[in-house]
């Protein structure tokens, strides 16, 4: 996040509030730390706590859903799967449990050794060290737990997976354009590619990877573009069809135009210019021209202005072979200050960028009916566990994201990213399809498992089509039914207990 070539200084700032909100977080936690041995009932009660001021981000950061301490369970699938019965949340607990218990051990050992510190809670050696015995038992089986639990789930998982019959084949573009060479900005406008030769570079990329396939009968069902694939506006007619045609032309040879979708918006528009007429489409023209030609289903993000509201909306669109009605997912969770402006006194502050609009928040369904059932999400949108679980409905077969990391460049921020979206397909038991404009285009199936990737750490700047074969198998998951709140209602009950007793305790020694 300190990355300032187009966020500016300003992001210093914010980098700076974060990293003092969350050491004031680990203060709070330590500072409540006993000074001598750790009881159980205060292992849970702090494990708790942390949980709970996790949680607390995403409604008191302004949304900030990065990097709960629960990520380190992620870095292989086995343990991930833990993420299945309480979600990210669940395996923060559980991560900062077996810290603790650790710590309690440490300190067990430090106080067997040097008794004079504890005088009243001395006890022999032979006692001592059974405890501690006994501690580290439970410690090793704690730690164990997630990985037991990951690879007999994984086992029973990837079994029913391979009897799975069905195989969706699919095509994910990753543009590899930077901000100021996808979209005019005032301070780039030397990089910015116009938006038609940012279509040709597309469409000669899908035709480059359908030639090389050594199958060419092959049909792809699914082709996803990143969140604003192109610059201008969704269904603005824009492009004079001429230039359209020859570019497909050139690329696809003379008989393309039977792919074409009528002259009617949101396709395409007749006007009048300088007394001639003219017919211009739009960038939904492209996209169901390109679901027409490879007989797939199309999905992309375009931004959308609807006339009807007078709102802009970040939207992701769905267009299916030789159907007239484009489908639109509006995204529901904006960034502060890139998409929507938090204060109004920052307003000064983002035209010294260049943003001078914002979007609007969506409010239709973010599930997309093609040959399959789809739920959208749009950038940080799955990093947000809570949001994702309530997107899914019983019919979805797979998660589909769109994103542009390319506001970052030279940064982790697309690793750490993708580290997110892979605990999505757990927590919900579905595959997850991603393409990105630059970050980490990738297949992911319900186990989090990578099936296909196309951008190494470093590598942003990858350019091309990523084809891969996923099978879309589904499963319900504990975390599915109960979400956030399984995790969150059982800290705040931990919590409550701890208190109850504490009182408890304090009132029987003041009789005493």
């Amino acid at each position: 996040m300190t990355s300032i070539e187009y966020q500016g200084y300003y992001i210093l700032l914010v980098y700076l509030f974060i990293c003092c909100a969350l050491g004031i977080q680990f203060g709070w936690l330590t500072a409540l730390l006993p000074q001598n041995s750790l009881k159980t009932l205060h292992i849970f009660a702090l494990s708790s706590f942390w949980t709970i001021l996790e949680w607390s981000r995403v409604y008191f950061f302004c949304g900030f859903s990065w990097n709960p301490i629960g990520m380190s369970l992620g870095f292989h699938p086995i343990p991930l799967q833990w993420a299945s019965l309480f979600g990210i949340f669940g395996m923060s607990f559980w991560v900062m449990l077996v810290n603790l218990c650790a710590l309690k051990i440490w300190r067990d050992i430090k106080n067997l050794q040097n008794p004079a510190k504890e005088p009243l809670c001395q006890i022999s050696d032979s006692s001592g060290y059974l405890r501690i015995c006994k501690s580290l038992c439970i410690w090793g089986f704690l730690l164990c737990m997630p990985y037991l639990f990951g690879a007999l789930h994984m086992l029973y998982h990837t079994e029913r997976m391979n009897t799975s019959q069905k195989n969706l084949r699919v095509a994910l573009v990753q543009t590899g354009l930077l901000p100021s060479e996808k979209a005019l900005l005032s301070r780039h406008r030397d990089s910015f590619i116009p938006a038609d030769a940012q279509w040709e570079h597309i469409l000669m990329y899908l035709r480059d990877k359908k030639d090389d396939r050594a199958n060419s009968l092959d049909k792809w069902d699914l082709i996803i573009l990143p969140e604003a694939v192109v610059p201008k506006q969704a269904d603005t007619p824009f492009f004079p069809l001429e230039n359209t045609r020859r570019i497909f032309t050139k690329i696809y040879g003379a008989d393309v135009d039977q792919c074409f979708p009528g002259i009617s918006l949101p396709f395409a528009e007749k006007k009048i210019v300088q007394g001639d007429e003219w017919i211009y489409v739009s960038n939904l023209f492209w996209a169901q021209s390109l679901a027409n030609l490879y007989d797939a289903d199309v999905i992309l993000g375009l931004d959308h202005f609807d006339r009807q509201s007078d709102k802009f909306y970040n939207s992701a669109f769905l267009a299916s072979p030789r159907k007239q009605d484009v489908q639109r997912y509006d995204k529901r969770v904006l960034l502060p200050l890139a998409e929507y402006l938090p204060f109004e006194w920052m307003r000064p502050l983002t035209k010294s960028y260049g943003i001078y609009d914002f979007f609007s928040k969506g409010d239709k369904t973010p599930c997309l009916a093609g040959k399959l059932n789809m739920n959208v999400s749009i950038c940080y949108e799955e990093t947000f566990s809570g949001v994702i679980r309530k997107y899914i409905n019983r019919d979805s077969d797979l998660l589909i994201n769109l994103t542009n990391d390319g506001y970052y460049p030279h940064s982790l921020l697309s690793e750490q990213h993708f580290a997110h979206a892979r605990l999505r397909t757990v927590e919900n038991g579905r595959p997850l399809l991603r393409s990105c404009n630059t970050g980490v285009t990738a297949a992911v199936d319900s186990l989090g498992r990578i099936v296909a990737r196309f951008s190494q750490k470093g590598e942003e700047r990858e350019r091309g089509v990523l084809h891969c074969t996923l099978v879309p198998y589904r499963y319900a998951t504990l975390f599915s039914i109960w979400g956030d709140m399984g995790i969150v209602c059982t800290s705040f009950g931990i919590l409550a207990l701890f208190f109850l007793l504490k009182l408890f305790s304090t009132n029987r020694y003041k009789k005493i």
